[in-house]
């Protein structure tokens, strides 16, 4: 088993990638932000991303969803039931934080409508 842990987003939250050595299947685990850096970790092991689990929908967590699913369209993303309300609103979890709508650019938080779960 192979796991690559990548740190994102302004609170520091790790974003984890899971695969199998032999198989070179992975799942990604709370895709925070940086898509980019994440495909990278997932495309310097050889690896086909099969998913993208959440363990929960904060934004610091769900952030990185819709352009981690851009890059890598096959992933499925699994997200607990419960969650996917919190999870579908995204957009708006900055103004839950206090932050006004002006300053969500400044800090990474413009986030767009994240792809429905799978």
């Amino acid at each position: 088993m192979i796991i690559e842990e990548l740190t994102v987003t302004s609170f520091q939250q790790h974003t984890r990638v899971v695969g199998c050595a032999k198989t070179r299947r992975a799942i990604c685990i709370d895709p925070g932000d940086d898509s980019e850096s994440i495909a990278r970790a997932i495309d310097q092991h050889g690896f086909e991303l099969q998913a993208i689990a959440c363990t929960h929908a904060h934004l610091d967590h769900v952030g990185g969803v819709a352009a981690l699913k851009k890059r890598k369209p096959e992933a499925q993303i699994i997200i607990h039931a419960a969650d996917e309300p919190l999870y579908l609103e995204l957009p708006n979890q900055p103004s839950w934080l206090g932050i006004p709508r002006s300053q969500w650019a400044n800090y990474g938080f413009d986030y767009e409508q994240p792809p429905k779960a799978d």
